[in-house]
């Protein structure tokens, strides 16, 4: 069950970090290049996220990653 967990957490997170990295990086750089006007609110927003997806892939997700039963080395 657990690995259920973390598999679907992982998936789930990946495409989160996909949306909140576009919007990072790539959406500025394109706003430059075209002309159009900048969005500070949704730069600053998806930073954060990217911070918060990272957080939880480090600390969170890891729990869910064993088998509690077999692992002798797993306190």
């Amino acid at each position: 069950m657990y690995k259920v967990i973390n598999l679907a957490g992982r998936i789930s997170l990946f495409f989160v970090i996909e949306v909140a990295m576009y919007y990072a990086m790539i959406d500025p750089l394109l706003r430059i290049i075209f002309g159009l006007p900048d969005r500070p609110a949704l730069l600053i927003a998806s930073w954060a996220l990217l911070i918060v997806a990272a957080i939880i892939d480090d600390t969170i997700l890891p729990v869910f990653n064993y088998d509690k039963g077999n692992d002798a080395h797993v306190k």
